[in-house]
Order: structure tokens, then sequence, then C-alpha cells
């Protein structure tokens, strides 16, 4: 998760952490989704191949801010407007990408 979408979602007051805070900056992509189901949090990424993996591990929750960094904050307050009127269930994938609403995948695409 970029360090201002980790600022923005704090400011908001929800808990969250950036790979590098929780001491996995040189992780794989499964111990990071393996590490966020762990926590039995949501795994928030800007990584297609990161949302890929969590696609096919169906464990962690997942958010793939489907944007460039600059434009992730404002693709993570979509994402936040979607999860408060929306389940995002256990092993899914929610898409965000810049222009178009944020839509859950079935597992089989990407």
């Amino acid at each position: 998760m970029p360090g201002e979408v980790a600022r923005s979602l704090r400011a908001g007051r929800h808990q969250c952490w950036t790979a590098l805070e929780a001491r996995l900056s040189d992780a794989e992509d499964l111990d990071l989704i393996a590490y966020a189901h762990a926590k039995q949090a949501i795994l928030v990424t800007t990584n297609r191949d990161c949302a890929l993996a969590a696609r096919r591990q169906r464990s962690a929750r997942t958010v793939w801010l489907q944007v460039r960094e600059q434009d992730a904050t404002a693709a993570m307050t979509r994402a936040l407007e979607w999860l408060t009127a929306n389940r995002l269930p256990e092993g899914r994938v929610l898409r965000v990408p810049k222009r178009a609403d944020p839509r859950l995948l079935s597992p089989s695409e990407l």
C-alpha cells in the first residue's frame, strides 16, 4: 500500500500498516497475503501480480487499486465507499480502476 494511502486511512481512523511497518518490505506476495489473512485484515495493493496471487490463493480479502500510485488515494476513497455499502468476502479481490466503479472479481477472472 502506498504511504499516502496509509496516511489517508489513518486520518479516517482506520487501522493500517504498510509492508515496511510490518517488517515485510522484502516479502513475497504470498507472504503478504498470508500476513493479511492471519491478521483478518484487507490487503491493499497497486500491484497486479499481487492481486493475481491473492485471487489464486482465495484466502485474504484484497483491494486492488488498479491505478498509478499518484491516483491511489482517490481510488482508495472509492474503495472505502464500496466497502461501507458492501461486504468483501474472504478470499475475494475488489478491483478499483481509475474511473469505473469498483467491482468484485469472480474467482476465475482478473
